[in-house]
């Protein structure tokens, strides 16, 4: 008698478990659709560098553009700064590590 009484006790456990996580999901909001997917660089995107301490050309669409990308996929485009900052790729420079 008492094995049966386990036994119904973890059969309802699962079950109840099992209930509770459906009816997490179904509480949850639905998941907006991705936004509008954009290849080119906004034409207000400027960013200002500086080379030995002296200011040099920022790092703008117009550059993105002209530059090929270090890596291309159907969805992102990427650049070493190397690429984009003429002067750079020599011994002795030092780029900021990312903080990701």
């Amino acid at each position: 008698m008492k094995r049966k009484t386990a036994v119904s006790m973890m059969l309802i456990a699962l079950l109840a478990c099992t209930k509770a996580s459906e009816s997490t999901d179904a509480k949850r909001s639905p998941k907006p659709p991705p936004g509008p997917a954009s290849s080119e660089p906004s034409s207000t995107l400027s960013i200002a560098t500086e080379i030995d301490g002296a200011p040099a050309a920022a790092i703008d669409s117009a550059r993105l553009n002209a530059t090929n990308p270090d890596f291309k996929n159907d969805e992102h485009r990427a650049w070493k700064l190397t690429s984009l900052l003429p002067n750079t790729n020599r011994p002795g420079v030092a780029l900021p590590e990312s903080k990701t």
